[in-house]
């Protein structure tokens, strides 16, 4: 069983295009409101929120229409909020079980999301947040959300089934269009390996709060990264999240930059995406 996925809703083409750039603004404001909440980048620090919008609007793909990636982006925004507050608490099975339960409830509308599961139990670990207790609020929240359809009987046992494979190159319109997309994961990994070579090097220092956190980001960055090399069918599905990714770690790279390098860093980054869209544009 699968829920339909959003990018086949019945809504007009306009209105796709228009709640899905509503949704990544809001989604980059939220990341805002996350990152100044727990602060692990500088309240002046911007720049993962300005290379989210950046990075999605060279990539015509994620913003054309509403998609499963613009849904993938926000539960994982949420599930962040949910997992760092977690962070030195001896009770952390309420908490656990909304995260596992959103994943799983994502599920039902892309399977791609069953994969963040493994990514986000290690964030338990990282975060001192996973005990018995807090392992069974965890296998609770992820059956909570299929055992409630079964239950009600809106669907039966027998429609569940594995997804139909697809290939990313089919669904290609042409192949420039291919490779608009596979130029900018390229560009976007290369940046997201660079920084996280520099930052895993450099960050040692930091708290042990601090270092639990950026720990799971640079786990869930490289972790989406080796996803869409490997389920490149759900490229599109990790591409919005992936960015976020990026944009916080060329963060972390900038904190540890003087403040006229953080501006070239910035502006680099600015010129590349904003360089990519108009060439894209023009192809």
């Amino acid at each position: 069983f699968r829920s339909p996925s959003v990018s086949s809703w019945p809504l007009d083409a306009t209105a796709s295009m228009w709640i899905n750039m509503a949704l990544i603004a809001g989604a980059a404001v939220y990341s805002i409101f996350v990152t100044k909440h727990f602060n692990f980048v500088p309240a002046d620090n911007l720049l993962y929120a300005i290379s989210l919008l950046l990075m999605c609007g060279a990539t015509p793909w994620t913003t054309e229409k509403l998609n499963p990636g613009v849904l993938m982006l926000l539960l994982v925004l949420v599930c962040l909020n949910i997992l760092f507050s977690l962070y030195g608490r001896r009770n952390c099975a309420e908490g656990i079980f909304l995260v596992f339960s959103f994943l799983s409830f994502g599920s039902m509308v892309q399977y791609a999301f069953l994969l963040l599961i493994p990514v986000f139990l290690l964030g338990c670990v990282f975060l001192r947040s996973m005990r018995i207790r807090e392992v069974v609020a965890m296998l609770l929240g992820i059956a909570a959300p299929y055992w409630i359809l079964l239950a009600t009987g809106v669907v039966k046992f027998s429609e569940f089934h594995l997804p139909a494979l697809t290939n990313l190159f089919s669904g290609a319109e042409s192949p420039m269009d291919l490779f608009r997309l596979l130029l900018t994961v390229a560009i976007s990994g290369l940046i997201f390996l660079f920084a996280l070579l520099v930052n895993s090097m450099r960050h040692a220092s930091a708290g042990v709060m601090a270092r639990a956190r950026w720990s799971f980001i640079h786990l869930l960055g490289f972790s989406l990264l080796w996803f869409m090399v490997f389920d490149f069918t759900n490229l599109l599905v990790y591409l919005p999240t992936f960015f976020l990714t990026v944009g916080y770690e060329c963060s972390l790279w900038g904190m540890r930059l003087r403040v006229t390098q953080r501006h070239y860093l910035a502006l680099s980054l600015f010129v590349a995406y904003i360089y990519l869209s108009v060439v894209f544009a023009c192809l």
